[in-house]
C-alpha cells in the first residue's frame, strides 16, 4: 500500500480521485509495479519526448521506462497508470493490484512447497538409507 501512496503523491492525486479507475472502466496498474519502473536519464532512451504530454525531455527530468521500453515523464506516466494499466503507446499491460496479489500468493505457495520438499525429516532420511545398496551410507543435504 505504501507504493500506491507514493505514486499518488507524485501524481498529485488523492484516494477519492483514484477509486473510480478513470471513470471509463480502466483498470489501474499496481502501485508496486509503478514504483518499480526503471528510471533512465535523458539520452538513454529512444524517445526524445513524452507521448503523454508531448513535451521534450530535458536534462534533469524524472523519467520512467515501462517494461515495453517506452519512456515518459514520471508524473505523466504515474497519472496515466493510476487510471489505466496499458502503455499509452503500445498497450502493454502492467499488472493490476489483483494480479500482483495473485502472483505473490502463488510465489509463496511454490516457495512453501519447495522448502517442505528440500528439508527432509528423519523418516525420509531413514527411507533413503534403506534404499541404498549397502556399499556406502551417505546423504547430503544442501540448504541455502
Amino acid at each position: 500500500m505504501r507504493e500506491r501512496d507514493a505514486v499518488m503523491q507524485v501524481a498529485g492525486k488523492d484516494e477519492e480521485e483514484e477509486e473510480g479507475g478513470g471513470g471509463f472502466g480502466g483498470i489501474p496498474a499496481s502501485g508496486k509495479a509503478i514504483v518499480a519502473l526503471h528510471m533512465p536519464t535523458v539520452g538513454e532512451t529512444r524517445e526524445v519526448d513524452c507521448a503523454v504530454c508531448l513535451e521534450d525531455f530535458k536534462n534533469g527530468d524524472n523519467l520512467r521506462m515501462m517494461p515495453c521500453c517506452h519512456t515518459f515523464h514520471q508524473t505523466c506516466i504515474f497519472h496515466w497508470l493510476i487510471v489505466s494499466r496499458q502503455c499509452p503507446i503500445c498497450r502493454f499491460m502492467m499488472p493490476s493490484a489483483d494480479e500482483e496479489r495473485l502472483l505473490d500468493e502463488q510465489a509463496e505457495a511454490v516457495y512453501a512447497e519447495v522448502c517442505q520438499w528440500a528439508m527432509p525429516t528423519g523418516e525420509e532420511e531413514a527411507s533413503a538409507m534403506d534404499m541404498d545398496n549397502g556399499d556406502e551410507d551417505m546423504i547430503v543435504n544442501i540448504i541455502d
